[in-house]
């Protein structure tokens, strides 16, 4: 008994830092790829101070693109947040654990102690007897400005400019924590591959749940919800999906997170890319361009004259109202992801023995090839904008597998077998858009519909 619990306490461990070290390539991937733009802008990060006779003196802080260097931040925050699983005291703390080797725990141990310097600052400033902390001032401006609403963000940077001196000073010791955590970051990833650390390899049995391929490659994991639309630890580990389905997929993700009300979210929400990029929507009348994580661009195709004004609410925020936007919808596109999201919450839920079950055949001919599919895909009216990906429903009964999605708040409904139709009650219906994925003019259906 006690084997078997220490066996199963040492897979826990062993699956724990497979979890974290493919989180740490993956989003270190990301930062490096924002990190390389930065050094293409001209100027630097660079913070003055002048001093003269006349006055007390004077400072100022430059940043070499300031779009960059926000995406920059946030790519960097996963690593810098207390909250977050990456928070590097927790990640350093995790790694020492992959190697037994007593110089890989020296190296370790050194990495630990220079973090503690860098947590200070890359500069001395002492106010009121007390030294202002780098890690503090990121975590104090992430969250008021860099993921707070743009009325949280201007109510703070309001009352950060009423002390310009000390604004420069806090923006430098921001921006320098993130450099110096990115350099130390940078040098882990270098030692980690140059020593061939790596967590302990975990045999699985290799099945792709999409083509049931147990052939070809399969060395990438699979993210069961696009990165783009919130999902950062939502995966399926090496073994259960190939890389020919997870690069055939690729391409229709695209066109799902590209198609309405998907791309529009994502620029209300804080999402970014898996190379640090805001988000842009273009559409054939207008532009959106998400800015910073809590401004948003607008341009008309119609010229400037074309955009109504912005009318101030008595709060000081500004209430404007949109131009209809143009785009066909592309409803196979988005059911066949949400089925391949569908097959993938199934496999990670209840087994991939269970993804792999004969009744989700005909879903996985859909997902893979397009074409038709009978049932139907149901998406609800009431959108609510929020920062995540989830499931809100997995419900298995006699009437099929529904599976019920809230995606960046957009609400959909499907059904992952043919059998039962999906039927909504008249309440619902009048709630929803409803496509019959099965016909040559699926719709969408405003209200009633002949029940099947």
């Amino acid at each position: 008994m006690t084997n078997h619990s220490n066996r199963d306490e040492q897979n826990r461990i062993d699956l724990e830092l497979e979890f974290i070290y493919y989180h740490f390539k993956h989003n270190f991937y990301r930062i490096e790829k924002v990190h390389k733009r930065l050094r293409k802008k001209p100027g630097n990060f660079s913070f003055k101070l002048e001093l003269n006779k006349e006055s007390a003196g004077k400072t100022s802080y430059e940043v070499p693109d300031k779009q960059t260097a926000i995406e920059f931040a946030v790519s960097a925050s996963p690593f810098l947040l207390p909250n977050s699983y990456l928070y590097i005291d927790n990640l350093l703390n995790k790694f020492q654990q992959l190697s037994t080797y007593p110089k890989h725990k020296e190296y370790f141990k050194k990495v630990i102690k220079h973090l503690l310097n860098v947590k200070k600052g890359q500069f001395p400033v002492i106010i009121n007897n007390q030294r202002l902390n780098a890690e503090e001032i990121f975590i104090d401006i992430a969250r008021n400005v860099l993921f707070a609403n743009d009325i949280e963000a201007m109510t703070y940077l309001k009352k950060l400019q009423k002390e310009p001196i000390l604004s420069n000073i806090k923006w430098g010791l921001y921006y320098g924590y993130c450099l110096d955590v990115y350099n130390i970051l940078k040098d882990i990833d270098s030692y980690l591959s140059i020593n061939k650390i790596q967590p302990p390899r975990i045999e699985r049995k290799k099945i792709c749940i999409y083509c049931k391929t147990r052939e070809g490659s399969f060395k990438n994991v699979e993210h069961i919800i696009p990165e783009s639309i919130g999902n950062e630890s939502l995966f399926l580990p090496r073994g259960y999906v190939c890389d020919e389905c997870n690069n055939k997929m690729s391409e229709v993700e695209k066109i799902f997170v590209n198609s309405l009300p998907i791309s529009l979210l994502r620029i209300f929400t804080n999402g970014i890319g898996k190379k640090g990029k805001l988000p842009l929507a273009r559409f054939s009348n207008v532009h959106f361009y998400k800015t910073s994580t809590n401004s948003i661009t607008v341009i008309g195709q119609a010229g400037e004259n074309s955009m109504p004004k912005a009318i101030e609410q008595s709060d000081g925020s500004y209430k404007i109202k949109m131009p209809e936007i143009k785009q066909r919808i592309d409803h196979h596109a988005i059911a066949r992801v949400l089925f391949k999201i569908g097959l993938g919450i199934i496999a990670i839920d209840r087994g991939q023995e269970e993804a792999l079950n004969s009744k989700y055949d005909k879903a996985r001919e859909y997902i893979l090839n397009g074409g038709h599919f009978h049932n139907r895909l149901v998406f609800f009216k009431d959108v609510h904008p929020h920062n995540s990906s989830k499931i809100r429903g997995l419900i298995d009964n006699n009437k099929g597998t529904l599976i019920i999605f809230d995606l960046l708040g957009a609400k959909f409904l499907i059904n992952l077998e043919p059998e039962s139709v999906i039927e909504l009650n008249d309440s619902l219906l009048k709630h929803s858009y409803i496509y019959d994925l099965w016909s040559e003019e699926p719709g969408p259906h405003h209200g009633l519909f002949e029940k099947m």
